[in-house]
């Protein structure tokens, strides 16, 4: 997906949608889904990308990888 620079999209399984990287509180896998938790609103999205896919989508100076 597409990294702007203060945006990524990503693919819901229903549809894709605009998130802004400053609201992005972390990232991880749950039942082989990946699930994005947002900040300041408690809320999250289920996406299907992969984590991998996450961390190439995510900027490296704010983001980091704490497995694998």
């Amino acid at each position: 997906m597409e990294k702007t620079r203060n945006h990524i999209w990503v693919q819901t399984y229903v549809y894709k949608k605009r998130i802004a990287i400053d609201a992005i509180l972390f990232c991880r896998t749950s039942d082989h889904k990946t699930v994005i938790y947002l900040t300041p609103t408690g809320k999250h999205e289920k996406v299907s990308h992969s984590l991998s896919e996450m961390e190439n989508m995510l900027p490296t100076d704010r983001f980091f990888r704490c497995n694998r």
